[in-house]
């Protein structure tokens, strides 16, 4: 246990006083006054008392949990300590979060993750709780802890999708068949890299499968980061099904209802995805020749501008600009700032059983070199 001592008060040096002494027979001895009067005196000046008996506060080694001494009669007040113990934000300790990151061996995925799960977890997860208060014959003694419970049902979900993507129950988009195409499905794809010169990102964060708990759901792109206004290209041959010239953004409140609502369903729902969180966006149609066996759609989303002739129906070839990347349908686009700005690319397959995502229950040792492969085959460089 770590003492932390919440208030402090300087001490004041006295000069002894003398004692008295019946039975020394001294002349003049009945003018000696009675000490016990200046003693009892001294033992109620406010400064000496509460140097005595000053609050006390203990925090455990992993600062989970705190415990007020009161001592009775102490010139503090109880409601004052009490009151910024509550106040206090604890800054999460890794003995939270390591015993459940142990298992995942990619270090630079363990802090992101970290990163994600303190983004994610409510402040008041963070906030010590009262547990107890107890009185003996010297003080109050009033426990807090941080609701450890609560915490970890809030995490242990989001740390289970990154160490085995593949437990995640597969469901398909708009279907019932529940067995996506894997990895030799796509063995002859070659698409071109949206934006010149960004690859495919290493990070886990950033490709299909990945958590997002803030809308209830489940990562179904590649998040190219590319600044502010980098071309957008079309990554093969196809037409044009959908082009937001006119999207509007919503208001940051209408946005926070939106999720709300996710979080009832336990899912994000199709239209509040399609429609308000992907932004302005393109739709491509490619239909069954660059996945044989599928239909192939894929999304560029977050758009900050889409080239001025494109609109369904228009054909587009691989490598045309359809766009530039931004970061509508996000926070900060509802907060009127250009933060965050990337592209969100997602390739679709339909056939008659179901509609999957590109990825889709795959985990990231075989994600990753398929789609490092599948981006790298052609044109990478253009």
């Amino acid at each position: 246990m770590t003492n932390l001592y919440v208030s402090s008060l300087p001490v004041r040096e006295t000069t002894p006083l003398p004692v008295a002494n019946d039975s020394l027979a001294l002349p003049g001895a009945k003018d000696i006054p009675d000490t016990s009067q200046a003693l009892e005196s001294i033992t109620k000046i406010p400064e000496l008392q509460s140097e005595k008996k000053k609050p006390l506060v203990l925090y455990s080694d992993n600062k989970l949990s705190v415990t007020l001494h009161f001592p009775h009669g102490s010139g503090e007040t109880l409601e004052s300590y009490a009151s910024a113990i509550l106040r206090e934000t604890l800054q999460l300790p890794d003995s939270i979060l390591s015993p459940a990151l142990a298992s995942i061996h990619d270090d630079s995925l363990k802090s992101l993750l970290r990163k994600s799960l303190l983004d994610e977890i409510p402040p008041s997860l963070l906030t010590y709780q009262l547990k107890g208060v107890s009185v003996n014959d010297s003080s109050t003694i009033v426990s807090y802890e941080i609701d450890t419970v609560a915490l970890h049902r809030r995490t242990e979900p989001l740390i289970a999708f990154h160490k085995d993507p593949a437990s995640i129950p597969i469901y398909p988009l708009f279907a019932v068949a529940t067995d996506p195409p894997g990895p030799e499905t796509y063995s002859g794809l070659s698409l071109l890299f949206p934006c010149t010169g960004v690859p495919v990102p290493k990070r886990a964060l950033l490709l299909p499968n990945a958590p997002r708990a803030y809308r209830n759901g489940i990562h179904r792109g590649i998040d190219f980061y590319a600044n502010w206004g980098t071309p957008v290209r079309a990554v093969a041959d196809g037409v044009i099904i959908r082009a937001e010239h006119n999207y509007n953004e919503v208001s940051p409140e209408f946005r926070v209802a939106l999720l709300a609502e996710t979080k009832k369903l336990g899912r994000t729902p199709s239209d509040i995805f399609e429609h308000i969180l992907v932004g302005r966006a393109v739709y491509i149609d490619h239909g069954f020749s660059l996945v044989p066996g599928y239909r192939a759609i894929t999304i560029y989303a977050h758009l900050s501008d889409i080239e001025r002739n494109l609109n369904p129906g228009t054909k587009v070839t691989k490598g045309q600009i359809i766009g530039y990347s931004g970061n509508s349908g996000t926070r900060d686009s509802t907060n009127k700032t250009r933060n965050g700005a990337h592209l969100h690319w997602e390739l679709i397959v339909q056939n008659k059983e179901g509609e999957y995502y590109l990825g889709q229950g795959l985990d990231y040792d075989e994600l990753y070199p398929l789609l490092v492969r599948i981006f790298t085959t052609e044109d990478a460089e253009e």
